[in-house]
């Protein structure tokens, strides 16, 4: 991609970074539509909240960002952080801590450039996959970002569950 034409930034997690190399990620899908380059800088494994995966390069959603002159900026997080650092006791400690503090910090740096937090997809009938455990969780999370971006003009959630599964979430 062309980083220097690109006028919409991508970040997160494997959500984002899945398919990249067979040209079928969520950049490359927005590229596709918007007919313009986008700068993915998506990594599997990243977390709203770092702590502890080895310090590499990416792995903290917010510092994945790039100060530019974005029309958008394109972004899910949130699923690395529950599976890994609630424990499946902690969670409404986390959820509080993504919703309270992680997300409205780093939409506070990205001032009045239009965001888009895109959900997550939930379990996938047959095919459960590690992060099903953390779906009521996932579920609430997109809740509350969603009562959050209705305080902020420029930032829209995007429910992206029912697409990929077929089911609709209650």
């Amino acid at each position: 991609r062309a980083e220097r034409y690109a006028r919409v930034i991508l970040l997160g997690d494997c959500g984002m970074a899945w398919n990249r190399r067979e040209g079928a990620s969520v950049a490359d899908a927005v590229e596709r539509q918007m007919g313009a380059p986008v700068l993915d800088a998506s990594v599997s494994g990243a977390r709203m909240r770092f702590g502890g995966v080895g310090g590499a390069v990416g792995f903290s959603i917010p510092d994945q960002y790039r100060a530019g002159d974005w029309d958008a900026v394109v972004l899910n997080g949130g699923a690395n952080d529950l599976f890994f650092a609630c424990g499946c006791n902690r969670c409404d400690a986390v959820l509080d801590r993504l919703v309270r503090q992680d997300y409205p910090a780093f939409l506070d740096r990205l001032g009045n450039t239009s965001v888009y937090i895109v959900g997550y997809y939930g379990p996938a009938g047959d095919r459960p996959g590690n992060y099903d455990i953390c779906n009521d969780e996932l579920q609430v999370l997109e809740r509350r970002l969603t009562r959050l971006a209705e305080s902020r003009p420029n930032v829209e959630v995007v429910r992206v569950r029912d697409a990929i599964t077929g089911n609709p979430s209650r």
